[in-house]
């Protein structure tokens, strides 16, 4: 992307910058910048509520040097990152290499009073601006503010949605692999052992027994056929429950209209208009429900969490295990588990880190910068093909997984307006 300090800089002098030298722009004006900001909490009501303050400045900065090696290669198709430890930063005078940078601003926010609150869902409670471990956050207010989110309710089916006066989408839910790093369930969809299930499944998605109306009573769905009740989960009238479980849909060839299925369910027969169709999925649920929720729940009262403290202990364990090794990011991993009395985990890896944040910071919107750092977003997995779907002209071809999908391609009618512009490797 081109770097423009000028409001009167012409087209024609408009140059493309590599990637490093975005990045060093951005360190080196956000350190800039940090002195004059407010040394004030940005997520509590007050004169700098929803504002840039150095503690948000700080979080900034410890994301920029977390994501060093992806920001500072300026070839990410090749597969060969520049090496965090060779990174360097400089900070009040000091030489700091990307893990140490990142250690040296998480513990400011340590020394300033950020701290995990006692109860996990507090930061995600209508009137959440009272956390003491929320950093940064977006204010929603329906009465005060324009701002609309549909992120709270669209992965609820639409009669959960009409229960709590909600315009629901029954949209996106969480793949097998997320859910299975709960322990909820095996990889080919089998439930594991209740006693084993992380403490923060339940607090995260919509599941059988946390499934109410406003009143705070369970209710029922929409009748189904009587052919459709051969799963013994299923009777003609049920009490409104999802199934995260059985997310896993498969294209099957061999069934004679070549439908989507799902494997051992209904004999195998096609699910359009049943029951998993509708239901299956792990539903958002990590957000107080807000009844008094304005716009058919567009418009809330809990303020949407951007940066929060338990996710600077990860980054401080992960650029820890970075530096020094396996083991070395055990205290902060385990002040987190802690909290939701989780067990105790030892020798943590970096494997160990990508899985803990998959359960800690789940529909936070960090998942997509956390894969390609780990290296993983491109990678197949079980519920994704090693290929992907790709439009070709009128029909569609598969083509592999590549890391050019890690940065997203220019739009075409910005190329036109400059020459200079080059669309990015792989596009």
């Amino acid at each position: 992307m081109p770097i423009v300090t000028d409001p009167n800089t012409e087209m024609k002098e408009v140059e493309q910058s590599s990637r490093s030298k975005v990045f060093e722009f951005v360190v080196s004006e956000l350190q800039e910048v940090m002195p004059y900001l407010a040394e004030q909490r940005s997520n509590q009501e007050g004169s700098y509520y929803g504002r840039i303050t150095q503690p948000v400045a700080w979080m900034l900065m410890a994301k920029l040097a977390l994501n060093a090696e992806v920001y500072t290669d300026n070839d990410w198709t090749d597969n060969i990152r520049p090496d965090g430890k060779d990174i360097s930063f400089t900070i009040d005078g000091v030489e700091m290499n990307a893990w140490e940078t990142v250690i040296y601003y998480v513990d400011k926010l340590t020394a300033f009073g950020y701290r995990l609150e006692a109860d996990f869902s507090k930061n995600f409670i209508v009137k959440n601006d009272i956390s003491d471990e929320n950093i940064f956050t977006l204010p929603m207010d329906p009465a005060l503010y324009k701002f609309k989110t549909y992120n709270l309710i669209r992965s609820l089916h639409y009669v959960h949605g009409d229960e709590l006066g909600y315009s629901a989408w029954n949209g996106a839910s969480a793949t097998l692999t997320a859910v299975s790093k709960f322990n909820y369930c095996d990889m080919d969809g089998n439930l594991l052992p209740e006693e084993n299930i992380d403490p923060r499944f339940e607090k995260t998605y919509f599941v059988k027994n946390n499934v109410v109306n406003a009143k705070g009573e369970i209710f029922y769905t929409e009748d189904f056929a009587a052919s459709d009740s051969k799963d013994p989960d299923y009777g003609l009238r049920f009490q409104m429950q999802y199934f995260p479980h059985r997310i896993q849909l498969v294209y099957d060839e061999n069934y004679a209209s070549k439908r989507i299925v799902i494997p051992g369910f209904l004999d195998g027969r096609e699910v359009s208009g049943q029951i998993d169709e509708k239901l299956a999925g792990a539903r958002m649920a990590k957000y107080e429900v807000d009844l008094a929720a304005q716009n058919a729940g567009e418009k809330p009262g809990n303020d949407i969490v951007i940066f929060r403290y338990a996710d600077a202990l990860l980054m401080k364990a992960e650029a820890k295990i970075r530096l020094y090794g396996n083991g070395s990011g055990d205290e902060e991993v385990n002040q987190v588990r802690a909290r939701v009395n989780a067990t105790h985990m030892s020798n943590v890896t970096l494997d160990d880190i990508l899985d803990e944040r998959t359960r800690e910071l789940a529909w936070e919107g960090l998942r997509r910068q956390d894969q390609i750092r780990f290296g993983t977003f491109t990678a197949s997995r079980p519920d994704r093909n090693e290929n992907t779907i790709q439009s070709v002209g009128a029909g569609q071809e598969f083509i592999p997984n590549s890391l050019h999908r890690t940065v997203f391609p220019i739009d075409v009618n910005i190329l036109a307006l400059n020459p200079k512009l080059n669309q990015n490797p792989g596009h």
